[in-house]
């Protein structure tokens, strides 16, 4: 058993305010992130990267965030999903920007009543 009354706290209440500053809130607003298409190919082709790295195994995905913009690609042995969700309804050249930077072949989306989830399917030849 341990006996914890009689141990001296190190850092007393009184110790922290000496020891840490006073944390201000912000003044300024955050500054709005712009996804530009080079990151979209940057990213794409991490994500591509990240899925494709083993091939072997049976399912492999990976999520990103982008503000708002939720990205996921996904393997299931041979076939490629490539999702995109957002707050609002999502563009077709947004659409079309991550399926080149994932390396898609001509796919065909599908796309929520509201639009703001979309997904592609395509199939690659395993070697």
């Amino acid at each position: 058993m341990y006996q914890t009354t009689y141990l001296a706290s190190p850092l007393r209440k009184e110790h922290m305010n000496a020891i840490t500053a006073p944390v201000a809130a912000p003044t300024e607003p955050a500054i709005p992130r712009i996804v530009t298409p080079a990151i979209i190919n940057l990213a794409g082709a991490e994500l591509r990267r990240i899925v494709g790295a083993e091939l072997a195994a049976p399912f492999a995905r990976a999520p990103r965030r982008f503000g708002d913009l939720t990205v996921e690609l996904v393997r299931s042995h041979s076939t490629w999903r490539l999702y995109l969700a957002d707050l609002s309804p999502i563009r077709q050249t947004t659409c079309d920007l991550w399926a080149t930077a994932v390396s898609a072949p001509s796919v065909d989306w599908q796309r929520t009543q509201d639009g703001c989830l979309v997904w592609c399917e395509w199939v690659e030849p395993t070697a």
